[in-house]
């Protein structure tokens, strides 16, 4: 009944990428499977199949992806959570070897300048990208207050607070011990959907502001154009080594970007927005796997949609 059909994996479904992207290739007439650690995952009612791997922090991850890769004939594999993506990243040379699947991730030195939140503030103001000033903890005073804590890892809201008081730090000196501080800075907030060729070319991009989230991810984002972001996009893309789905995100102050994360992944909550406004980065995707000749089709910036994200339930048992 398949037979006909490419088999897709994608990594670690559960999030809203994963449901997403799960949906949109089952549309294309793909066969989608799904992988994640977590068996109640909403994902599973919208896969072909699905199939349980060891968490990322267990030694034997990363066999059983290649099992699954190997014994499932898997065409295309999409990775869509950082660390996820960071582990395929360092050991990408052994699963190219190892299995047939194609994939396509940023280059590990890459993730080693970006993946903290320290060397990614280091990285860009080095580059000459604006961003907010960095603390340490034995750096910071009350003249410097309100900041933002985030911790040195991190996906989504995980850990970000805003410190506003000087004894907090002091009274819980131990939380914060594995993270930094930021300038806190008043805008608004902007996402950039980047999608790169194999050798690191800017394919497009969407700039969208962010109305309203939820746990990091946006549930209310619309395409903004208004401040003319190219110049800082391409200066960036020009100092980095970028494969496949990166997003940025900016916090715009009077007519300066101050960048405050790069994620080397797909957006968490923005994509069907930007594939719905004329960048369709799930099928370029696979035409970059596939070496096809991407045509430069760079922003969608006369489309002014905006997209809103809703709940809905499925009921087991």
């Amino acid at each position: 009944m398949y037979g006909h059909k490419k088999k897709i994996l994608i990594g670690s479904c559960g999030g809203l990428v994963g449901s997403y992207l799960s949906r949109y290739y089952k549309d294309k007439r793909y066969y989608v499977y799904g992988t994640d650690a977590n068996p109640n995952c909403v994902t599973k009612f919208f896969l072909d199949k699905f199939l349980l791997v060891d968490r990322f922090d267990n030694g034997n991850f990363f066999n059983s992806v290649v099992n699954i890769l190997n014994r499932e004939n898997i065409e295309y594999y999409i990775p869509t959570h950082s660390r996820e993506i960071s582990l395929i990243s360092k050991n990408e040379s052994f699963i190219r070897e190892k299995t047939n699947a194609k994939f396509i991730v940023s280059d590990y030195e890459t993730f080693l300048k970006l993946d903290s939140k320290e060397e990614m503030n280091k990285s860009l103001s080095y580059a000459g990208i604006p961003v907010p000033k960095m603390y340490h903890l034995n750096e910071l005073k009350e003249k410097y207050l309100p900041v933002i804590f985030k911790k040195s890892f991190g996906s989504g809201s995980n850990g970000i607070q805003i410190i506003k008081n000087i004894d907090t730090i002091y009274n819980f000196r131990s939380d914060y011990n594995d993270g930094c501080f930021f300038e806190f800075i008043n805008g608004d907030e902007y996402t950039v959907d980047c999608v790169y060729d194999n050798k690191s070319n800017l394919i497009a991009y969407n700039q969208r502001k962010r109305l309203k989230s939820m746990g990091g991810a946006v549930v209310i984002t619309k395409n903004d154009y208004d401040f003319p972001i190219d110049y800082y996009i391409e200066a960036i893309s020009k100092s980095f080594k970028f494969k496949g789905c990166v997003n940025f995100q900016y916090i715009l102050n009077g007519n300066k970007p101050y960048f405050t994360d790069i994620n080397l992944r797909f957006p968490a909550g923005g994509l069907p927005l930007t594939v719905n406004s004329g960048i369709d980065v799930p099928m370029i995707i696979i035409d970059i796997m596939d070496e096809k000749v991407i045509k430069n089709i760079k922003s969608c910036q006369f489309n002014k949609r905006i997209m809103y994200k809703y709940f809905n339930e499925i009921y087991e048992g």
